[in-house]
Order: C-alpha cells, then structure tokens, then sequence
C-alpha cells in the first residue's frame, strides 16, 4: 500500500559566487522534490547582479533574477527585474518590476535623507493596470519617534497614518521624555549638569537634553559595552564639554545614569592680580563652584575662561590648594575679551567690589620734582 501525505525525495543545489574584480555576483538555487501522493516538483531561482559606475554616477547596481516554482499542477514562473541609482550625497533612485505568468507590476522609487535623524521614501507603481501611490516619512526625535504615511491604491484603498513612539523615564537622578525601540526595554539617562540643548549620540541619532540637562539614550544594547558621546560640533554656542565621552555595560532591561562634564556660559579674556599687585603662577587653576575647570592662568596673569555667568564666584588653585577667590562682575561688560581685570582676593580678607571700570589694584604714582635756583654768591672787594 502506498504511503500518502508524505514526502518521498528531495534534492537541492546551491550555488553562490562573488567575482569582486568584476563586481558581479551569481545566485542559483535548484531544488527537485518528489512525494508519495503526488506529481513532482521541480522549482528554480536564478540572480545575477552587477555593481558599476557610469560616467558620473558612481555605485549603480542592477540585479536580474529569473525564477519558476510549480504547486498542484501549476507554475509560477518570471522575471524580476531592480535598479537602483544613488542620486547625490543622501538620494538613492529605484525602479522594481516583475514580469511573469501572473500579474505584472513595477514601481519607481525616491528615497531621500534629510538628516541623521529624518527620511522620507515616495513610490508610484502599476499593479494589474491598477496605479499606486504612497509616501513614508520618519523622524527619530529626542522625544519621540515619528512616522507619516499616506497610501493611494487605485480602485481599491486610500489611507494615511500617524505613529508616535515614545517614553519616559524617570529616576533618582532625574528623568527625561525620549523615543523608545522597545518599551521596556535597556536605556541609558544622561546628565549634562544641568546645561540644556547638549546632543548625545548612542548607536543612533543624536538627542538633545532637556531643560534640565537630561536625556535618555535608548538604542543601547544588552551586556555589551556602549559608548555615549557629546557632538562636539554641534554643541550650543556658549557650552563648552571638558569630558564628552562615557561607556556603560548595561543588563538587560536596565537604566544606567552617566553624568558629562559641561560648562555653560560666555567666554572671556581676563587678567587676574592679587592684592599685592602680583599674579596667580603660571599654570594656576581656575574652578566654579562645581569644581570644574574653567580656565588655566598664562602669562602675566592672563586667562582665557570659560562658563563665564554675571555675578560668579570662582576660586584659583596652584600646588594643590585653593589660594583666592574671584568674582564677575553683574552685569558683564559688552566686550568679555578686552583684558577684563579681575583682583583675586586670596583667604581670609574681604572680598573686593567688581565693576566694569575696575582699575588696576596698585597705581604708581610719581610727582616731579623741579631743583631750586642755587643761592647768589656774594662777593666783597676790598
């Protein structure tokens, strides 16, 4: 008695190579598939593809495939035919089309880059004489993920969406809106000191701290060590990264925190002296109240400081210890880089009064003297 429903042989043959100095690759799939109930089957794919430059135009690629796949006594067999054409530094133009036993389609193609973080792809096509058109946008956003979609498929549909993606974490050092991947899923919170507008980059598209200096990072993998990094190029105009890189380790599901060194602020061109008309040494530290280092004394007591905000308090180091105390004036001068002079009260006095006419700490000062006539000789004769 014959066995049903079941299959009986199967022989398949695989061939894939790659001829790089040609820039052609070949694709062959050949399978034969016999059964115990039924008539056998006998299906094929075959792809060649080729990547090339033409004139201008670098990176073309163009793939041919033919294909044949039999099912209860009938066949499906045809050409698939795909270009695709970069257009510029962030373009890419394509063209898709099936040619067979069935229905035949194409469809033409614009995808285009905004930016890191923003795309947008826009199709038309003919599908059984029937003409489609559709539209995608996406952006990944700090808070948020967005997607924008429109679809017109004539004779049978039109429809358009919206989708937001997002979360929110909140911790003992803070919290942050953000995009998600997964809900639920591994995220890393980033501190900035509190300085606004910082962007963070992960293993995706920057995002930007909030009003309070967070942000959350949420493209981080699993047990793996990522890395987070300040954009230095796209820092706000008066912030300034002294460290601008972090790694994190994270399990899964888990929130790390990592805090950036950032100053924010003006900057400015000072000359520091102390009350006995000296200078700081040469190399002297200048830290803010957070024990961040703003500037480093130069010559004659000259320092190029950064985080510079009206009314600060800031304190010069050398040898290891903390020798005097500075203070800007409030509020600053119009020009910050003309040599603002600034006396360094060192411990223990009072603290000196800062305004924009400040003169010099010690002024010498010369009178001159005009010599007195010598007296008359007086002479007698005799």
């Amino acid at each position: 008695r014959a066995r049903t429903g079941n299959d009986k042989e199967m022989y398949t043959v695989t061939y894939n190579q790659n001829f790089r100095d040609a820039r052609v690759s070949v694709y062959l799939n050949y399978s034969h598939h016999t059964y115990w109930d039924r008539e056998d089957q006998t299906n094929y794919n075959m792809m060649l593809s080729h990547y090339f430059n033409l004139g201008s135009l670098r990176n073309l690629s163009v793939s041919l495939t033919g294909y044949r796949y039999e099912y209860d006594k009938s066949a499906d067999k045809g050409v698939y035919l795909s270009l695709s054409l970069p257009w510029g530094d962030n373009s890419t133009i394509s063209y898709n089309g099936n040619y067979g036993s069935g229905a035949d389609s194409s469809q033409a193609s614009l995808y285009h880059r905004i930016d890191d973080a923003s795309h947008y792809t826009l199709s038309a096509g003919t599908s059984e004489n029937h003409t489609s058109l559709d539209g995608y946008y996406s952006h990944d956003g700090t808070l948020a993920k967005v997607d924008l979609s429109a679809n017109y498929h004539e004779g049978q549909y039109t429809s358009a969406g919206v989708s937001l993606q997002g979360g929110v974490t909140l911790t003992a050092h803070g919290g942050a809106l953000h995009r998600t991947q997964n809900m639920g899923g591994t995220r890393l919170l980033i501190d900035a000191d509190g300085v606004a507008n910082v962007p963070v980059e992960g293993n995706g598209s920057a995002v930007y701290t909030n009003m309070f200096g967070k942000a959350v990072v949420a493209d981080v993998n699993d047990y793996y060590r990522n890395q987070a990094y300040i954009d230095l190029n796209k820092l706000p105009e008066n912030a300034e990264a002294t460290q601008s890189v972090v790694q994190a380790t994270l399990t899964e599901g888990a929130i790390g925190y990592r805090k950036f060194a950032v100053i924010s602020g003006e900057k400015a061109m000072v000359v520091l002296r102390l009350q006995d008309g000296s200078h700081p040494p040469f190399g002297a530290e200048v830290k803010n109240d957070n024990q961040q280092q703003v500037g480093l004394v130069d010559d004659e007591g000259n320092v190029y400081l950064a985080g510079v905000k009206p009314g600060e308090h800031m304190t010069v180091f050398w040898e290891g210890e903390s020798h005097c105390d500075i203070s800007l004036p409030d509020p600053l001068p119009n020009d910050l880089f003309n040599g603002l002079l600034l006396p360094c009260q060192q411990k223990g006095g009072s603290a000196p009064v800062i305004t924009h006419d400040i003169q010099p700490v010690i002024q010498e000062q010369t009178q001159q003297v005009t010599p007195m006539e010598p007296p008359m000789s007086v002479s007698s004769n005799q």
